[in-house]
């Protein structure tokens, strides 16, 4: 009983989420019954990460993956949020267990390993980047970060030509990607150079 009630009042935080009511009381509250209870404390670390309260949701996320360690869901958010802290080992390493918890789910698998490939990128392992990116073009559905992420790789190695049209196509996916339109600019520039 106290397990359906934990469910129920987490049900109830996302409900009120998604009204954008306040909800970490129906979140804490079903924690109090069930103190282990991974959804809510996924809820209560996803209400803490759109307020921007970066390092509660990442103690909640963490918290989770150590409650329910084959969670994918748990560690490609912990990823998530490393990330957005700027902390890329540990963003590297969350995305590396989510990789290894994803099983037959292969949209969580391409996100682990995309996450992986980013954070090799941001540690100047451009190798490690390089290899997990060239996989990840194989797929059929690549995601759309991948041409950022491989523009980047491309101007890092000096590699002009195949930089403009992966970033190219990456302002092309996303024109709000300000990173892919920076990298753009300064290939650009390289180019005219050359």
């Amino acid at each position: 009983a106290a397990r359906d009630s934990a469910e129920i009042q987490t049900l109830r935080a996302l409900a009120l989420d998604r009204l954008d009511r306040p909800a970490d009381a129906e979140a804490r509250a079903a924690l109090e019954l069930h103190p282990t209870h991974a959804d809510a404390r996924l809820a209560l670390a996803g209400f803490a990460r759109r307020r921007g309260a970066l390092d509660d949701a990442a103690e909640h996320y963490a918290t989770a993956a150590a409650w329910a360690p084959l969670d994918v869901r748990a560690w490609l958010n912990l990823g998530w949020v490393h990330a957005d802290r700027k902390q890329w080992a540990l963003s590297r390493d969350a995305y590396a267990r989510a990789e290894g918890t994803a099983g037959a789910d292969l949209m969580a698998r391409d996100l682990a390993l995309m996450g992986q490939a980013e954070a090799h990128y941001r540690l100047g392992d451009l190798d490690a980047a390089r290899v997990i990116g060239d996989t990840l073009r194989t797929r059929e559905r690549p995601l759309p970060r991948l041409a950022s992420l491989m523009g980047r790789l491309h101007l890092a190695a000096d590699e002009l030509d195949m930089a403009l049209g992966a970033l190219r196509a990456a302002v092309q996916i996303d024109p709000n990607d300000a990173e892919a339109r920076a990298a753009l600019t300064e290939a650009e520039r390289r180019a005219a150079g050359r």
